[in-house]
């Protein structure tokens, strides 16, 4: 080989090397037995993958591998879409449609799980993988067997009475959060399992004021989602008060934002007074905290 040629794949190769996603190193045994240990102040910050992640090549959003290597790596909560199929089996689905996440065409409404499993899942490129659309009990056993906090978002025609009925079914309270959208959300949820979890928007003083007024879910029942616009620290610090910890959603411009610019900005917003960031970029996240601890 000519030496032009070497110097040539040498440069190349260290080209390649610096596109890989970094991938810190597996994390240690949980420090969180369950989501009832989540209370301010948190022994460390805690990340939130929305949807599993979906940045990773041939990792989808939704999906159980998703799932499984991310929490290898470290300790986490896993964000979770939960729909329902035509015959009423619950799965893990954000759109309406199953167009963009798999090979497949239609509402997932209309849809069975027998028609469902014949599909594939894509990643975020459209690739397809060699994964496919899972149920929610699985994801539930899961979560149990592997000590994670699921964080739990209905979706569509899935049915609030039909998602907490699997959790029980398991006994997997300890490892699942509901997130509520409204006031009367939270008080649907808590009316049906007062024993579960609640991510509550908590994204400004309003909103706090409306939780302050009946304390539904109560304080140890309550984690506040404090949005994806940075908030003052003196709403952190409020929250706090209860013994509530927040979570700040960087997905969408702040993650974008980072991968071009920089991932310190995720240490800017812990120092505002989040304990959770929630993100479609948990590992990058993960190796900015640990490279500052």
């Amino acid at each position: 080989m000519s030496d032009k040629k070497f110097i040539f794949l040498f440069i190349l190769l260290i080209l390649c090397s610096s596109c890989k996603v970094a991938v810190p190193e597996q994390a240690d045994a949980s420090v969180y037995k369950g989501v009832y240990e989540l209370r301010y102040p948190l022994l460390k910050p805690l990340i939130s993958g929305h949807r599993g992640a979906d940045v990773y090549e041939n990792y989808p959003e939704n999906c159980l591998e998703t799932f499984q290597f991310i929490r290898a790596k470290m300790d986490c909560i896993i964000e979770c879409d939960i729909a329902k199929t035509k015959d009423g089996i619950l799965v893990l689905m954000h759109d309406k449609s199953i167009d963009r996440t798999t090979n497949g065409f239609g509402l997932i409404k209309e849809m069975t799980y027998a028609e469902l499993e014949n599909l594939r899942l894509k990643d975020h490129t459209g690739r397809l993988t060699d994964y496919k659309i899972p149920e929610f009990s699985a994801v539930l056993a899961w979560a149990k067997a592997s000590n994670t906090i699921l964080s739990v978002d209905k979706k569509g025609s899935a049915g609030l009475e039909e998602i907490i009925a699997e959790i029980r079914k398991i006994n997997a309270e300890a490892n699942v959060m509901m997130i509520s959208y409204s006031t009367e959300m939270s008080h649907e949820i808590y009316t049906l399992a007062p024993e579960l979890v609640q991510s509550v928007a908590i994204r400004n003083r309003e909103e706090l004021a409306r939780w302050e007024a009946n304390k539904i879910p109560p304080a140890d029942r309550t984690i506040a989602f404090t949005g994806t616009r940075r908030s003052p620290g003196a709403l952190y610090d409020s929250i706090h008060r209860y013994g509530i910890p927040c979570i700040f959603g960087t997905l969408g411009n702040i993650d974008q934002q980072a991968s071009k610019k920089g991932d310190q900005v995720y240490l800017e917003i812990l120092k505002t007074g989040v304990d959770i960031i929630a993100t479609d970029r948990p590992l990058e996240v993960a190796e900015v905290i640990w490279e500052n601890e």
